[in-house]
């Protein structure tokens, strides 16, 4: 699917999102987040807000992790001139320091709401695993 215009800038700050994750490079990753963030990734049990999300970048950093990814945009929809969301579907797959692997060919289904007040930022979000590729 062809991104449209209005998310152009939006779906490349996804892709910078993405690259912070496989640079383990939590503040970098923390300052797409609104300090306003509330979201559910699939792999917490209940939503977490702007300091939660940064747990599982915290943790491929501590553990050493190394990180290969896809990202596919899948859709968008510009709610106000103010508000961007995007949805989109992401293969990771994880390797520890041992070289074993897990995670490639589980493909999550993503959404963020991007907000612009001085500068834009994800306001919220949700992701759940699905079979399709």
């Amino acid at each position: 699917m062809i991104v449209p215009v209005f998310a152009q800038e939006i779906w490349k700050m996804e892709k910078e999102v993405m690259e912070a994750v496989q640079q383990a490079d939590v503040a970098k990753y923390h300052s797409f987040f609104s300090v306003d963030f509330i979201g559910w990734p699939t792999i917490y049990d209940s939503p977490v807000d702007y300091f939660g999300i940064i747990e599982w970048v915290k943790k491929i950093k501590n553990e050493s992790y190394r990180l290969c990814y896809s990202l596919e945009f899948m859709n968008a929809n510009r709610v106000s001139p103010n508000n961007v969301n995007i949805f989109y579907r992401l293969n990771i797959e994880y390797t520890n320091l041992a070289g074993e692997t897990w995670g490639g060919g589980q493909y999550l289904k993503v959404f963020h709401s991007w907000y612009f007040s001085d500068s834009w930022k994800i306001i919220c979000g949700m992701s759940s695993r699905t079979t399709s590729a």
